[in-house]
């Protein structure tokens, strides 16, 4: 039974019950429960979770087993950028995940946000600013830390090569390849694919982190080369050059692929070629095939050589090869388009340096990409990171710099001691 709402007295105007903060309401309406007060209805039906922690930017530690390997790529600078941003509003941003017990130096070690933890550091450092920062603990092993730090969906993505290292760190760890592919919802075979990514020499890394080339084109060219891998990017990134691309594509290593309509109407002529072959005809070519691995005819000797065919077989052999011309002919346009646009651009780009007009425009929005925030007005009370003054009073009517329920943080930072977050 959900409890009523506890009446207010006419005469005298004083409360029953009410809960510290809430607002008077008239005497004939239902009272809707907060969920604090669900909590303890005992039903069950709603419960209380983690509890969320306030601390202090220099209480957190970064992770040095995090899988995340530089926080000064451009994007991770442009991500922390607008953290700082949503900070400095007093914006809404989701708890850092850290674990429960703080390490020899006092400070609890993070799981989840260190970008978040980065951009308020900075915002003390570079601003002024008093923040906490809300944290949750996290409670399971370090195999578990690991996963949850490869699938968390609430800071910036992992970078491939991010991807492929956590892969193998699971893997060393002893997680065979069927339980990271269940636990991540991908496949073995994408697995497998990071990892033999991640044992691959760091200049193939840096090429796919630099834009040379795309990660999925360098771990087909690893499956290929092995150890020649990065030979191979480098040459392959200069043609792309020569060719006016930015960076190593499918396109690049395998050339331009045939339509289904293209390669169907090529297909269709050559087997209709070989249909009109006479069995003859099929035999002495294999004659030759044999002739020729062994040496007991050279490449000129088979250019001289001479056989019968019928007209049919000639006409799908010439038609198919018009087909082949045909699709030599529409990439060559594109391509030629594709250069056309390229100069264009590039001449654009030299004219608007040229006149003064070319400078970079700031972004309009810093935080627009952050994906760390919360939909907006979303900014409750008490869920701010922003330092309220001191003394003032939680949610909970306690004073907000007692948070662990023992002594206040000041005095904890004073003693060094490990704590517990419980």
């Amino acid at each position: 039974m959900a409890r009523q709402r506890d009446t207010i007295t006419a005469d005298n105007g004083l409360t029953n019950g009410l809960e510290p903060g809430e607002m008077p309401r008239d005497a004939t309406t239902e009272h809707r429960l907060t969920l604090r007060e669900a909590s303890r209805d005992g039903d069950g039906n709603v419960k209380r979770g983690e509890e969320v922690y306030r601390l202090a930017p220099d209480m957190l530690a970064l992770n040095q087993d995090n899988v995340r390997d530089s926080y000064e790529s451009q994007r991770a600078i442009a991500h922390i950028e607008g953290l700082m941003a949503a900070y400095e509003r007093g914006d809404y941003v989701p708890p850092l995940l850290v674990q429960p017990v703080a390490n020899e130096n006092g400070q609890y070690v993070i799981i989840d946000g260190a970008h978040r933890k980065i951009a308020a550091d900075r915002v003390v450092r570079e601003r002024g600013l008093k923040l906490r920062l809300s944290c949750m603990a996290f409670r399971g092993n370090s195999t578990e830390q690991l996963m949850y730090m490869m699938t968390s969906a609430k800071g910036l993505a992992l970078d491939e090569i991010e991807k492929a290292r956590a892969c193998r760190k699971l893997v060393n760890r002893g997680m065979s390849r069927q339980e990271i592919a269940s636990a991540m919802g991908v496949t073995v075979t994408w697995v497998d694919s990071r990892i033999l990514l991640a044992d691959a020499e760091p200049e193939v890394h840096q090429a796919i982190r630099d834009g040379v080339i795309e990660a999925s084109v360098a771990i087909g060219i690893v499956r290929e080369s092995g150890i020649r891998a990065a030979q191979v990017i480098r040459r392959l990134a200069q043609k792309a050059r020569q060719q006016g691309r930015r960076r190593v594509t499918g396109s690049v290593v395998n050339g331009p692929r045939l339509s289904p309509k293209t390669a169907n109407a090529l297909l269709d002529s050559l087997r209709t070629a070989y249909e009109q072959l006479d069995d003859e005809v099929i035999g002495k070519v294999s004659d030759w095939e044999a002739q020729l691995k062994s040496e007991d005819m050279s490449d000129d000797e088979l250019k001289n050589t001479r056989i019968e065919i019928s007209g049919a077989a000639l006409m799908q052999l010439v038609r198919g090869w018009g087909v082949v011309r045909a699709f030599e002919e529409q990439q060559q346009i594109k391509e030629e388009r594709r250069i056309r646009r390229l100069e264009a651009r590039e001449q654009e780009k030299a004219a608007s340096q040229h006149t003064g007009t070319g400078e970079r425009e700031a972004p309009e929005n810093h935080h627009a990409g952050v994906t760390e925030r919360a939909g907006p007005g979303n900014h409750h009370a008490g869920v701010r990171d922003r330092e309220e003054p001191a003394g003032h009073h939680t949610g909970d009517g306690a004073e907000e710099n007692d948070i662990f329920g023992v002594v206040p943080l000041a005095a904890h930072q004073r003693s060094g001691q490990a704590m517990a977050l419980h």
